[in-house]
């Protein structure tokens, strides 16, 4: 991940924008493309609607694109905050059971990317853009677990309870910036 080149936030929040924009333009179109085209099979301007709903479709395709974008752009974020947990020393700590620093920080930036995406792309893009965290959190664990097990550093009791703690503590703090009452 140290050559790996991500979005800042600002970057995110102005796809999420795009993306929301260019589903919401093609959703609008599409309905008005539809109310007032009763009937155009037997029209004669049935090339021009044809070739209108083809760029409709283009719309949307890019809309879902960058959609995407956003949602792989929080999982490779997502990925670069938690490979921290490998080198965090409280999974050697002998004398108590610390989470590593890197928790507490992904925690805050789910939470704050949750509320700028919303306030940039909307509910819908938020949800699609945090979709999988679910899954792959406990996945990114899984693997920092077995990238340690084969470090040269032993890892402790209290490192295991640790990295118990941190899928607990992350499993909260996902559920705590997705939650949509709005």
């Amino acid at each position: 991940f140290e050559r790996s080149t991500l979005c800042t936030d600002e970057e995110h929040m102005k796809a999420a924008c795009l993306a929301n924009s260019l589903l919401r333009v093609a959703s609008l179109l599409d309905g008005q493309l539809r109310s007032r085209a009763g009937g155009w099979e037997k029209s004669s301007k049935i090339k021009a609607i044809r070739d209108l709903q083809s760029a409709i479709k283009t719309i949307r395709y890019h809309g879902l694109r960058v959609a995407k974008f956003c949602r792989m752009e929080m999982l490779m974020q997502t990925a670069k905050r938690m490979s921290e947990i490998c080198a965090s020393s409280v999974l050697q700590a002998e004398d108590a059971i610390r989470l590593p620093s890197c928790v507490n920080n992904l925690g805050e930036y789910l939470t704050a990317s949750s509320d700028t995406l919303r306030e940039a792309g909307g509910n819908a893009i938020a949800a699609y853009s945090f979709s999988s965290l679910e899954q792959y959190i406990p996945f990114y664990l899984m693997h920092a677990a077995r990238i340690v097990a084969r470090g040269s550093k032993p890892v402790t009791m209290n490192g295991i309870e640790s990295l118990d703690r941190t899928g607990s503590v992350l499993y909260r703090d996902l559920k705590g910036a997705t939650s949509f009452e709005n």
